[in-house]
């Protein structure tokens, strides 16, 4: 990590070697170290060594690298722009989209289909991300799927009291 900050002429090694670890990290909280490197600006060299070694991650790693590629405007394929989507629901909760959800028809139509057609975790937490930054831009067909992918136990008792 430090070399990633202080040494230019490691820094795509040394961002490799950290995006490599996330996958493998059994315990530890690294998650404002991530964030924060989700922040930085790497050059066309660094983003190029990252992208070529896209095919060897897999999992959190391969989220990571993703994530590091958009957050830096690396264009990404159809299905990397999924798998960064929903990764980023699921290993990051929102964190690098979240700002993005109201003003980005790419992310929005991105997580509209993660409603319709994605697996439970992805699917509720982008119907959250949807209700709480872009409700009036959904129709009601996806007004309504989002509240049921939201709905909680609570709500539901709520309304068998009633």
């Amino acid at each position: 990590m430090v070399l990633i900050a202080s040494d230019p002429e490691m820094e795509g090694q040394a961002l490799e070697i950290v995006v490599r670890f996330k996958s493998h990290r059994s315990h530890g909280s690294w998650f404002e170290w991530e964030r924060y490197c989700l922040t930085l600006r790497f050059g066309t060299s660094v983003l190029s060594h990252l992208q070529s070694q896209l095919p060897f991650f897999s999992g959190p790693s391969r989220v990571f690298a993703l994530a590091i590629l958009f957050q830096n405007g690396v264009k990404l394929d159809e299905a990397q722009f999924r798998d960064f989507i929903e990764g980023a629901l699921t290993t990051f909760y929102g964190s690098p989209i979240s700002d993005s959800v109201s003003h980005s028809d790419q992310i929005r139509t991105a997580l509209l289909d993660i409603t319709d057609t994605g697996w439970e975790e992805p699917a509720r937490n982008a119907a959250e991300l949807l209700l709480g930054q872009a409700k009036e831009q959904l129709d009601e067909e996806h007004y309504v799927r989002c509240r049921v992918l939201t709905l909680d136990g609570s709500e539901f008792g709520a309304c068998q009291r009633v």
